[in-house]
């Protein structure tokens, strides 16, 4: 049986040639969502899944909603959802927001924007319950940019920023070797 809490280790995850946000910035993120057992969420950008998957576990009462656009992506995000045998997640392969369902949702995630990063926060304003929760994962700092202008244009409250920088150990001969990962902002912002 796998482990199941939150910062899931990242062998747990199938990963082929998909992107994944790693354990610790998993940890983070699922945080700043502040998940009940029963939300409804949206992972925009679910690359391989590991936010939703997670996301799930924490909403074991309620349901997730995750989109991809990348057919390749999308394969590792199902056989994911497989491999933890989690029943209340919908996938949904397209180009958000077009593909996006018409719900109201307590939490959506931003992992990836296909460019439309404008047009998905304000979908997710128009479809966050009153108190919902924004969290926005960038690695660029032109989305950086756009998003901070966006959500301060939508009226968001309690908007947050943070850089993450993540260094993991790895032995070399009879030591051990710091290695940083890419830095990540994660913002977070309430409705």
């Amino acid at each position: 049986m796998l482990y199941k809490g939150p910062g899931l280790p990242d062998a747990s995850f199938y990963r082929g040639k998909a992107p994944m946000t790693k354990s610790e910035v998993r940890a983070v993120t699922l945080s700043k969502l502040r998940l009940e057992r029963d939300a409804k969420v949206l992972d925009i950008g679910a690359g391989s899944g590991s936010i939703t998957v997670e996301a799930a576990l924490c909403a074991s009462e309620g349901h997730v909603w995750g989109i991809e656009r990348h057919n390749e992506a999308y394969e590792v995000f199902l056989e994911n959802i497989k491999r933890f045998e989690i029943h209340n997640i919908t996938p949904i392969l397209g180009l958000a927001p077009e593909a996006l369902p018409d719900e109201l949702y307590n939490a959506i995630i931003i992992g990836g924007s296909g460019g439309q990063m404008q047009d998905i926060i304000k979908y997710a304003y128009d479809h966050l319950v009153l108190g919902g929760r924004l969290v926005v994962n960038i690695v660029t700092i032109e989305n950086l940019g756009r998003a901070t202008e966006a959500i301060k244009a939508m009226n968001y409250r309690e908007f947050e920023v943070i850089q993450m920088q993540v260094s993991r150990g790895r032995p070399v001969g009879t030591v051990t070797l710091m290695e940083a990962m890419n830095p990540i902002y994660i913002l977070s912002a309430t409705k």
